[in-house]
């Protein structure tokens, strides 16, 4: 079984002095998306489950995907190139459309919308793309075969079962799950490379902002209070976020 992971590396906040400027990381979505393709491998016996990553996005997001072998990943594709920049949903599915057909994959999961433009639209437009079934808001639940999967359909008020036998597009429903942290024998046996894709079969009017049904008009940096301390637990991690939106919904309505 060949599992593949959608992932979008996003900017993030330097964590220290030190480090100037923004970075790439996995968001905690994508995080916990991986931790879904790494049960499903570690509950097949043998060496018969594949995890594969592909990710599309600058070349220095090497840094941050390359830490990925560690967990137990068994390929790591970066599509990087400049005529991919600027992609919306669309640009973005079909891109990864056609690449993951020159792959061989039975399941591709994707969190259940990216840590930046949280649209949530990919996964329906890459199965589009793909010509293969979709279905949101699901957890792993178990293997029933070397083929099937056994899931669960999060509702507003229902959780459906369902057993899937045939590939499809999974968007994983956020369960705040962490990826197993690696073991120090498994960082030191860490010798795989990221495999960078440049080219492939694509056409060149649909990928980037070419390809693209909607155009940034302009983008404007905006001041952001700084805020300082240590937020412990859930509730209170959504209290300082919401004290954050009415500081900021308040400034909006004295500047106008």
């Amino acid at each position: 079984m060949n599992i593949v992971v959608c992932l979008k590396p996003i900017q993030s906040v330097p964590a220290d002095s030190f480090n100037t400027g923004y970075k790439l990381s996995i968001s905690i979505q994508d995080r916990n998306t991986l931790h879904q393709a790494m049960r499903i491998k570690n509950s097949i016996k043998g060496n018969d489950c594949k995890v594969i990553v592909v990710a599309m996005s600058r070349m220095d997001a090497r840094d941050c995907l390359n830490q990925l072998y560690e967990y137990g990943v068994d390929r790591v594709y970066l599509l990087a190139n400049q005529k991919f920049a600027g992609a919306d949903t669309i640009a973005t599915a079909y891109t990864l459309g056609r690449f993951l057909r020159s792959i061989e994959y039975d399941y591709v999961l994707t969190g259940f919308q990216s840590g930046d433009s949280e649209t949530g639209l990919v996964p329906p437009a890459l199965a589009e793309e793909l010509g293969i079934k979709c279905m949101t808001n699901v957890e792993i639940n178990g293997v029933l075969s070397d083929t099937g999967l056994e899931i669960r359909r999060y509702y507003e008020n229902s959780i459906v079962s369902v057993n899937l036998k045939e590939p499809a597009v999974l968007s994983i429903c956020f369960m705040e799950e962490e990826v197993k942290r690696p073991c120090f024998h498994d960082i030191l046996d860490n010798a795989n490379e990221i495999s960078v894709v440049t080219t492939f079969d694509y056409d060149e009017t649909r990928v980037g902002t070419s390809g693209s049904k909607t155009k940034v008009e302009s983008i404007k940096n905006r001041a952001v209070k700084s805020r300082r301390g240590m937020v412990c637990g859930f509730e209170q991690g959504m209290s300082v976020l919401r004290d954050c939106i009415y500081e900021a919904q308040a400034d909006k309505q004295v500047k106008r």
